[in-house]
């Protein structure tokens, strides 16, 4: 499943409604289009202070039998402003197609009602990956006219987030437009960075973390590949100082195995709640073909 952004035909700025695209997995790896899938959010255009128009395509994340959604839309702040707020959704992993399977974090538990919904980030976001066991989504505040890009986190999917300044654009940029010429064809382009992502799924020798930003034409996108070497993603190694510590195990059944991921520490095991405990000298995340009744995990530091 893919989560997709329908948008309006001509500006292409107008937000229309989210849809999961499912793709299935061909031999040699290609992936193969099915179908549009509906979710809450399908065929609904956005508009401010009406939170039945959240736009749920933020981002998700897997965990503990949950897909866990972020959605924003527009409110209004005590100056009078629209401004971007996320929202929290989940529905289980195994009716993920089903509507009504879907429930909102209310501020304080899960509701069904999606008008209850409460803020969990003054922002919009862009993008959600856990990392080290916390929750951290990127930003770059007013989007395309923007030029600051921020990382938001939390020990929860709810939090609360701490914000955190992560770069700027670069110095030629103004309000996070650039004025160039295109390499291939002398035509001066005018571009934007946008939709920052955060890369755990890499490993740096620096122990940072890799996030990139897109760099997008503000008027077309014939230039893009006369013009590849502006256009393609900007990387930046980034250190995280709102981390917060965290020692709980997330277990997932996968293919009928169950893998377990900590943060850091060292895994112990045993077969009785009170013990005895056995080192177990595995790295996070560790697989198991489960075949006692029962078995505990936890970790110590």
């Amino acid at each position: 499943y893919a989560l997709s952004q329908r948008v309006d035909s001509n500006l292409q700025i107008t937000r229309k409604g989210g849809e999961f695209s499912v793709f299935q997995m061909q031999p040699g790896g290609l992936l193969q289009f099915l179908r549009w899938v509906p979710e809450v959010g399908t065929g609904v255009t956005q508009v401010s202070n009406n939170l039945t128009t959240i736009q749920w395509t933020d981002g998700s994340v897997v965990q503990n039998g949950f897909v866990y959604l972020f959605g924003d839309t527009l409110i209004t702040d005590t100056n009078n402003n629209n401004v971007p707020a996320t929202y929290l959704a989940r529905v289980p992993t195994t009716n993920v197609e089903s509507i009504s399977s879907w429930t909102f974090w209310n501020g304080s538990s899960w509701d069904t009602q999606e008008t209850n919904a409460a803020v969990v980030i003054n922002n919009s976001v862009d993008n959600v990956r856990l990392y080290k066991g916390n929750w951290v989504a990127v930003s770059k505040p007013y989007g395309t006219i923007g030029n600051t890009t921020y990382a938001y986190v939390a020990s929860k999917p709810q939090g609360p987030y701490s914000s955190q300044f992560l770069f700027g654009d670069p110095t030629n940029d103004i309000q996070g437009i650039g004025t160039t010429t295109n390499q291939a064809t002398s035509v001066l382009e005018y571009y934007y960075s946008a939709s920052p992502a955060v890369h755990p799924e890499y490993s740096l020798t620096s122990s940072n973390l890799l996030v990139s930003i897109g760099y997008e034409d503000a008027n077309s996108y014939q230039y893009y590949i006369p013009d590849a070497q502006l256009y393609k993603p900007r990387f930046y190694e980034v250190t995280l100082t709102n981390l917060v510590s965290s020692s709980v195990i997330t277990i997932q059944t996968i293919a009928g195995n169950v893998v377990l991921t900590w943060p850091s520490g060292t895994l112990l095991e045993a077969t009785n709640l009170i013990g005895p405990w056995a080192i177990n000298l595995a790295n996070s995340p560790y697989t198991n073909s489960p075949s006692a009744a029962q078995k505990f995990y936890r970790t110590i530091q």
